[in-house]
């Protein structure tokens, strides 16, 4: 098991061992992922990334859990590329990847050409998403003017597509230049994806549902009347917190044809997808998804698989019985 290493990180584990225990599943070791440290602390951080490193890959344990967020990733890849930089052999054992679902998948510019096989397999749990019309067309043919004014795009821009603006403050010599024309299609998923993310469906459902909880604030805090000029709203007394109640109600079909809502708790009322990460000797990955965890199911039916059966990828250093055996509640 590997926690990020904070609060959130310490009460994932708090909740997982116990767990995990009254289920006959034993923990071989508890880590924490190595933090991004200060230019004074690199020796010492790249020292111990190298030794949990050693821990995590030369153990006999074949199911990995890591817990983390989407920078995780970033942080996942660097240590899985400590043989190649840092010239050590660890005798590595076959490792089945499990992510929770606040992880996606990020990297840094220069880990755009690093290899990407060793989370071919993974087994991951991502919030429900589906794929909202429009979107993925609207990324892939997005455009940059020269003079955009949004500095975050733009430096995106010229990391993602390695080159430079003419007006850029660090033009790079040899680099290319920056036409505007480039094609978000065109960069590997591993750089950037133009599907609808499950944090890109999150994000639209919230603006949404905030949006229809404004609507019927309105509706039952202002009031109608006629003037001289015509028709006006008048605000009402109000505060702020008062909109939290009618956030709670929202109910509402989304463009994908789902419905959203909120519990008794305030919370979301959805299902988290199974996802199984398949790679491609390209760099490129597909993220298919081969069931669900039903949060309103009973606990021995809260995992389904998907009803076309989908099969699963497998690390290379399983065959699919060992997969399979390695992830038994997942059968």
């Amino acid at each position: 098991m590997i926690s990020l290493s904070d609060e959130t990180g310490e009460r994932f584990v708090q909740e997982m061992v116990p767990m995990l225990s009254q289920n006959g599943i034993c923990v071989d070791f508890i880590i924490k992922m190595p933090e991004v440290a200060f230019s004074s602390e690199v020796v010492e951080g790249v020292a111990e990334a190298v030794n949990k490193y050693k821990v995590i890959m030369g153990s006999t344990a074949k199911v990995l859990v890591l817990h983390g967020e989407i920078h995780t990733m970033i942080i996942l890849r660097l240590c899985l590329q400590i043989p190649e930089l840092e010239d050590i052999s660890v005798k590595a054992t076959g490792k089945i990847w499990i992510w929770t679902a606040q992880m996606d998948f990020t990297s840094l510019p220069f880990e755009r050409s690093w290899d990407i096989s060793s989370i071919h397999g993974t087994i991951s749990f991502a919030v429900h998403s589906m794929e909202l019309s429009g979107f993925q067309k609207f990324i892939q043919e997005r455009k940059i003017n020269s003079e955009e004014k949004d500095g975050f795009i733009r430096l995106f821009w010229q990391q993602a597509f390695l080159c430079s603006f003419l007006n850029s403050a660090a033009v790079q010599e040899d680099g290319e230049i920056c036409t505007g024309e480039e094609k978000l299609k065109d960069l590997p998923g591993s750089v950037f994806e133009t599907i609808t993310t499950a944090h890109s469906y999150s994000i639209y459902n919230g603006v949404y549902a905030l949006a229809h909880a404004l609507q019927d604030w309105q509706l039952s805090s202002f009031k109608h009347r006629v003037t001289a000029h015509g028709r006006q709203w008048n605000l009402l007394d109000q505060e702020g917190w008062q909109l939290y109640h009618f956030l709670r109600s929202v109910s509402f079909n989304n463009s994908a044809g789902e419905s959203i809502s909120f519990d008794t708790n305030g919370e979301l009322v959805t299902n988290l997808d199974i996802v199984n990460w398949v790679t491609f000797p390209n760099q490129s990955f597909l993220r298919v998804k081969v069931g669900k965890a039903d949060s309103k199911a009973l606990p021995e039916k809260m995992l389904l698989r998907g009803n076309d059966r989908r099969p699963f990828a497998w690390p290379a250093m399983f065959n699919q019985v060992g997969f399979l055996n390695a992830l038994g509640y997942l059968k």
